[in-house]
């Protein structure tokens, strides 16, 4: 008896580890990678200085986790951004993220989406590709976020400080212009 359960268990543990690939996988795989730009952005980075926000705004921006970022430039390896793009799309539409807006013109395509509820997000993703510059990944990490919310977070980023922000978060920015 001891011996069945032992088999059932251990059966179960194999077949709940999927084998597809997840954007977290992709994401971790390629945070060293020399051709990628990776930074992770805590909430305590995000929220200093929220001071000239409404409660509204200040609410809505406390929503948020984490923010994860991924850039690939272009080389002059075209085949090695089609390799990578294509592996990346093909993971974003075989996992369980809803379409909020998707744009192609054939050199340049852009996709938002979020895994969650439209009144509770937890997670947006926003990939970006570029045929002349390269490749962008951001992947939002989220509370009970809700549509409201990203309006307001959007709306407000225009009265944040993002000074403290480009000195906690050095050159980055400056890499993907």
């Amino acid at each position: 008896m001891k011996s069945l359960t032992a088999l059932l268990l251990l059966s179960f543990v194999f077949l709940s580890c999927s084998k597809e690939p997840s954007l977290q996988r992709y994401m971790v795989d390629r945070e060293s990678s020399p051709n990628f730009i990776s930074a992770s952005l805590s909430s305590n980075i995000l929220l200093q200085n929220l001071d000239d926000l409404t409660s509204e705004e200040t609410i809505s921006f406390e929503k948020i986790n984490k923010v994860n970022v991924l850039a690939y430039m272009k080389s002059d390896s075209l085949a090695e951004l089609e390799n990578e793009r294509n592996t990346l799309k093909s993971i974003l539409v075989h996992n369980d993220f809803e379409s909020l807006f998707e744009f192609n013109n054939g050199e340049r395509e852009a996709r938002l989406m979020f895994v969650g509820a439209e009144d509770h997000i937890r997670e947006l993703v926003f990939y970006g590709y570029d045929f002349s510059k390269g490749m962008l990944l951001l992947r939002l990490h989220a509370k009970d976020l809700k549509a409201d919310d990203l309006y307001r977070i959007t709306q407000s980023t225009q009265k944040l400080n993002m000074t403290d922000l480009s000195n906690n978060f050095g050159n980055f920015l400056g890499k993907l212009n």
